[in-house]
């Protein structure tokens, strides 16, 4: 940090400047100097370490700043000016937006991802600006240090960079779901899909390769809705999520620092309900290549538990007059014949008879135009290749 000053001053005029940190004790902060370039109008500070996190103040004794040739003390500063200081915050590594001190910013966000994504392995000194480690004394980062990280920059990208990164987003992780960045519908939406009970998405062909991918689901408290992802080491170079449990919302940003043209299709994990109805939940997502928003959107997606097993369910009510309902369950998508016989064996009717994908089902037979009496339900699941699979058959009773 330079000082500039309207005249030249006295060499021994750094003694006017005191540098202090909230982190570190005075001796360890840095040092003052008068001139920079020749130029003795500058008192130039240097700071021996720069923390992230760190506040650093900046307090002049305008009675020790004195003119260039001042013998006998009489121009000091102090006849003009009085003492003054100077904050300065310490930006927080790898806060590449400047968010850390804005009103409810979030500190990492996407927009710090993509900037680690636009520099990263270039080798030039705008580029070297962006690294983020190692730690003092070529050290890893560690942990239990954030967000106070002390990096060593050595002009290069590797893993001690992208472990400062992860760190620092851990830590930066917002509380609360109402702090979290917003997710804005875009252009060229891209296609989800629920596969029996797993989540997939479907990728549009972008003319650009694809380098981050930030994806988001919102499940509302009242849901019997669980959702667990899979692990995704094996497609992209790194990996940051965060969760907000009091919302049962997690977010995932799949990184590639290459990127990629070559997914089609990525399966995000494995839809849980712990119910037969239908749930619904919300999923939000972000593409960029290395220097261009893709696409972006937001979706509500519908998902049909699958159940493990084939069941026909008891008529209810039994007896019944002159409506009963039969509920049954297909775990895979099947040929199904739902059908009613009288006590002589006779075809009366079909409840379902068709192809029919995996999930929970309810039939309704109305008996009105019926003869009271005693009725078969059969339900017969058939496969691929026409083979039962299977049969249950159960007796209701028609009263009126």
């Amino acid at each position: 940090i330079g000082l500039q000053f309207s005249n030249e001053l006295r060499p021994d005029s750094w003694l006017g400047i005191q540098l202090s940190s909230a982190l570190y004790v005075d001796s360890e902060s840095g040092s003052a100097s008068v001139g920079l370039d020749g130029d003795n109008s500058i008192i130039q500070l240097e700071y021996n370490q720069l923390t992230s996190g760190d506040q650093i103040t900046i307090e002049l004794d305008a009675n020790e700043i004195r003119l260039m040739g001042d013998e006998t003390y009489e121009f000091t500063m102090g006849e003009i000016y009085g003492d003054t200081s100077w904050i300065y915050n310490v930006e927080y590594l790898a806060d590449y937006n400047h968010s850390g001190y804005g009103e409810d910013g979030v500190i990492l966000d996407s927009d710090d991802i993509n900037k680690l994504i636009e520099h990263w392995g270039e080798e030039s000194d705008e580029d070297y600006q962006y690294e983020l480690g190692p730690c003092r004394y070529g050290s890893p980062c560690l942990p239990e240090d954030a967000p106070y990280l002390k990096p060593a920059f050595d002009n290069q990208w590797d893993i001690e960079d992208l472990t400062a990164f992860v760190i620092m987003w851990n830590w930066s992780s917002p509380e609360s779901f109402s702090n979290r960045e917003s997710l804005q519908n875009e252009v060229m939406p891209i296609i989800m899909k629920i596969n029996n009970d797993t989540l997939l998405m479907l990728l549009s062909a972008y003319n650009l390769p694809v380098h981050h991918i930030l994806v988001q689901t919102r499940i509302e408290d009242d849901q019997k809705l669980t959702f667990t992802s899979l692990n995704f080491k094996e497609q992209f170079d790194l990996t940051l999520n965060r969760s907000y449990p009091e919302e049962i919302t997690i977010q995932w940003s799949l990184i590639s620092f290459d990127g990629r043209n070559d997914i089609n299709e990525i399966a995000l994990g494995v839809l849980d309900a712990n119910t037969k109805k239908k749930q619904s939940f919300e999923f939000q997502y972000k593409l960029n290549s290395k220097n261009n928003f893709l696409s972006s959107g937001s979706q509500i997606l519908t998902f049909s538990p699958i159940p493990d097993d084939f069941e026909l369910s008891q008529a209810y009510p039994n007896p019944f007059n002159p409506v009963t309902t039969l509920q049954y369950a297909l775990p895979v998508e099947s040929d199904i014949v739902l059908s009613v016989y009288d006590i002589q064996g006779r075809l009366v009717t079909y409840l379902a008879n068709e192809l029919k994908s995996a999930g929970y089902y309810e039939a309704v037979w109305n008996a009105s135009n019926h003869a009271s009496g005693m009725y078969f339900i059969r339900m017969n699941v058939y496969n691929s290749e026409h083979r039962l699979q299977f049969s249950k058959m159960q007796k209701i009773i028609l009263v009126k």
